[in-house]
């Protein structure tokens, strides 16, 4: 398995950013900074229809955990306890 070097380039400019950005600020979060963009994003994508299930899923899973932290873990547990497990080969 290897990184693709665009993807190790911006996870490092984004690392030093937040670094920045913490010494400035002890409490900013660059996930809360970065999420109204993310979800723009993701909506457009969607609406372009170039997003797939899982990330639709995903999307959906993470606004329901916005509005409602408590009903959104409960939601999830609920499905994670559904799914098959897979049994060791022996």
């Amino acid at each position: 398995f290897r990184v693709p070097d665009y993807f190790a380039l911006v996870t490092r400019a984004l690392v030093v950013l937040e670094g920045i950005a913490l010494t400035g600020d002890p409490n900013f979060d660059i996930l809360e900074s970065a999420f109204p963009w993310v979800l723009n994003h993701t909506l457009h994508e969607a609406k372009q229809g170039r997003l797939g299930a899982d990330a639709l899923t995903a999307g959906r899973l993470a606004l329901e955990a916005i509005a409602s932290p408590e009903r959104a873990a409960g939601k999830l547990a609920a499905q994670l306890q559904a799914r098959p497990t897979a049994q060791p080969s022996l």
